[in-house]
């Protein structure tokens, strides 16, 4: 029987859902037929870059493997971790080089790689979705932590990201498909993302609502704007033949991004914290018991006299996690100019691009 006390039951909140997306889908989405010959199931698996895939797959396993390993207690210099990175990065080498052998029948052709603007799409994607991920995860512990909420309240303390989310999206889909302009959107929005990003890395224990309001859709406001526009991007660069590629190149840029500045972030917030702590006199706490207890009961370990001085040096640990979001968004204002000033037509597509010309 389902247990609405437990946080277990937010998860079945997603059926309704996605029941109601799935009739939508099937009664409206009416896809055109495919004009080209099909191909049995043999030479479809055959067609896909195999090899490519698993070095990638390894990479990735070893690279994430070593960020588990550090989030779990591990020092970055130790020897497990290190080998770990360091086979990472041959394996990377590796995929590199595959798809620079394989060209245009690697698992990412190189000539898609080679395009200015889903290059651009991929490495803004990485950069401002990990500053995304980095925030809506750590901001719900500053809640909790700081501001002593339940996980609940956190969550109805984050609306204000939402909602600045969302009305960003809005505004900015309506100036698009207004001037066809789809790079300075990005290139405010990653202005307006740096801006809130640095205040919401000025939260102090005392900072009022209006202050972390402001600062969320702030923040929120700037990065919706500029993640939305490397997906214009790259149908613009590639034409809808083979723009499903760079989309999911940039997918998995926003992926990667998002895993690894989660996981850079608590290792910020541990060494952080035991920095602090260690500043404040707090010899007498154990710390590691502090962080083992969660955002929302360690009050509960901390003896009351101790509890100000924790929270202060838990607050100054956040503060460093998100001050090291900031350059993410900062370099993503010089990245997205490089997603191409052309002006689209309404329906996004570009007249006279490489990929129209070759499509007609």
């Amino acid at each position: 029987m389902l247990n609405l006390h437990s946080w277990r039951w937010c998860f079945w909140i997603n059926l309704p859902v996605i029941v109601l997306t799935s009739i939508t889908f099937y009664f409206t989405f009416k896809p055109k037929a495919d004009s080209r010959p099909t191909k049995d199931f043999i030479t479809r698996l055959l067609e896909l870059d195999l090899p490519g895939s698993i070095i990638l797959l390894v990479a990735a396993v070893m690279f994430f493997t070593a960020l588990q390993y550090t989030a779990a207690g591990y020092s970055w210099g130790s020897a497990l971790v290190i080998g770990l990175l360091a086979g990472s990065g041959v394996a990377m080498l590796l995929f590199i080089g595959w798809i620079w052998h394989e060209q245009d029948d690697a698992l990412i052709p190189l000539s898609i790689l080679r395009d200015r603007r889903v290059a651009a799409s991929c490495v803004m994607g990485c950069l401002v979705y990990g500053t995304i991920a980095t925030q809506a995860y750590y901001l719900p512990t500053w809640f909790q932590a700081i501001k002593g909420d339940s996980a609940i309240m956190s969550g109805v303390h984050m609306l204000p990201y939402t909602l600045g989310a969302c009305v960003s999206s809005l505004l900015s889909g309506a100036f698009v498909n207004r001037t066809g302009l789809y790079t300075p959107p990005a290139v405010l929005g990653s202005i307006i993302a740096t801006a809130g990003s640095v205040l919401l890395a000025t939260l102090a224990v005392n900072s009022s609502p209006g202050h972390w309001i402001g600062y969320q859709i702030l923040a929120s406001f700037g990065v919706s704007m500029a993640i939305a526009q490397g997906y214009i991007a790259i149908e613009v660069a590639l034409g809808k033949a083979s723009s499903s590629i760079g989309l999911a190149a940039m997918l998995a840029s926003q992926s990667f991004g998002a895993s690894v500045f989660v996981a850079v972030g608590n290792t910020i917030l541990q060494d952080s914290l035991l920095k602090a702590a260690d500043k404040a006199g707090l010899q007498d706490i154990d710390i590691s018991k502090v962080m083992g207890a969660g955002a929302t009961k360690f009050r509960v370990l901390v003896p009351p006299q101790y509890l100000p001085a924790i929270l202060t040096a838990y607050n100054s640990s956040l503060q460093k996690l998100f001050y090291s979001v900031v350059p993410l968004v900062g370099l993503s204002v010089a990245v997205s100019c490089f997603l191409g000033w052309e002006r689209i037509a309404v329906g996004g597509r570009r007249e006279g691009s490489l990929s129209d010309r070759n499509e007609k």
